[in-house]
């Protein structure tokens, strides 16, 4: 059973930083997938848990803690729809926080932060080393469950997770493919997957491909990502700006393209895990993404990785002489633009 490693702390804000997908690539030899949530990784290959985070440790400029738990672990708990009842509310998120040790005595629950019917953190039940929490974030004064959590059990590290991306390690990617920066020179291969897309009738409303300047133009210059094996590129990923208005620097409109031989192979999920790293360390906020609604493939795909459907825009634009509908998804970090 593969084990999952938690790196506290990490990329939040300007401290801690670290690259995890390169951290992937060093322990290569463990079968390490980045799984997306900053600092979070799935171990396929068997290893003792202390040998584990001596690995990681030691690739790491800065000292943090470590937790390490088995999959299966998680796997239950989310089996057993811990969120089912939600309180009301449209921005109630779900959150677990992951202990470094099972606690001993627990407290008495639920543990809202502030008391009253005006919590922001709602602290309703500990499932062996995972506490859970229901969050309505105040931006006026923000309370965080990780640290409603750690003051209940202050001699205990803990870490907390948007509970969706802990669903996501029930299906890794199939391959880990190797996402790297794209660069001008990949031009050539971008713009024939690009052409690739446009020939399925469901991945664009565009007909045909840019040259490289009106590309290059329409994307923003951070967060451009291609994944390859050795000098073959088999897709690519890039965000687009939303608007010109300096209030929405921090929201980006997602593309993500792969080649035609290479889909169904893990090739989309691990570009877009790649871009969500990416734009959180870029400092974005929100990212969204309009699908059609019979590139079932694709809306699959980033629901599992946390978009949520917030609309069809309905007969929006024609498409070869058709009234087409589209899916708008975003999805909203739970650690940048918080505070």
């Amino acid at each position: 059973m593969a084990q999952v490693v938690f790196v506290r702390g990490a990329n939040v804000g300007k401290h801690r930083r670290f690259q995890p997908a390169a951290l992937a690539r060093d322990l290569a030899d463990l079968d390490v997938v980045n799984v997306g949530a900053v600092g979070t990784f799935v171990v396929r290959r068997p290893i003792a848990a202390g040998a584990l985070r001596a690995e990681i440790a030691k690739r790491l400029l800065f000292e943090t803690e470590i937790i390490v738990c088995h999959a299966r672990e998680i796997l239950v708990m989310s089996e057993s729809e811990p969120f089912s009842s939600p309180p009301p509310g449209l921005d109630v998120r779900e959150l677990v926080t992951i202990l470094a040790t099972k606690p001993g005595i627990l407290p008495k629950l639920p543990v809202r932060s502030p008391a009253g019917e005006d919590w922001q953190v709602d602290f309703f039940r500990v499932d062996g080393r995972f506490a859970l929490s229901f969050w309505r974030p105040d931006p006026k004064r923000l309370m965080y469950p990780n640290a409603v959590v750690e003051k209940t059990f202050p001699e205990i590290p803990a870490t907390t997770q948007l509970e969706h991306d802990l669903e996501n390690l029930r299906d890794p990617p199939a391959v880990s493919a190797a996402v790297r920066p794209l660069l001008a020179a990949d031009w050539e291969a971008v713009r024939a997957i690009y052409l690739e897309g446009i020939e399925t009738g469901q991945a664009t409303f565009e007909t045909e491909a840019p040259d490289w300047e009106r590309w290059n133009s329409g994307h923003r210059s951070h967060c451009r990502l291609a994944a390859s094996e050795k000098a073959r590129l088999l897709g690519w990923a890039a965000l687009s700006p939303v608007s010109a208005r300096k209030v929405y620097g921090g929201v980006a409109e997602v593309s993500v393209y792969v080649a035609a031989k290479e889909r169904g192979c893990g090739v989309g999920e691990s570009l877009l895990r790649a871009l969500i790293e990416c734009s959180e360390e870029a400092g974005v906020w929100t990212l969204q993404a309009s699908i059609f609604p019979e590139n079932t493939a694709s809306v699959a795909l980033h629901r599992k990785l946390g978009f949520r459907q917030i609309g069809v825009r309905e007969k929006i634009a024609r498409h070869a002489g058709v009234w087409r509908d589209t899916v708008i998804l975003e999805r909203r970090s739970a650690r940048v633009g918080l505070a």
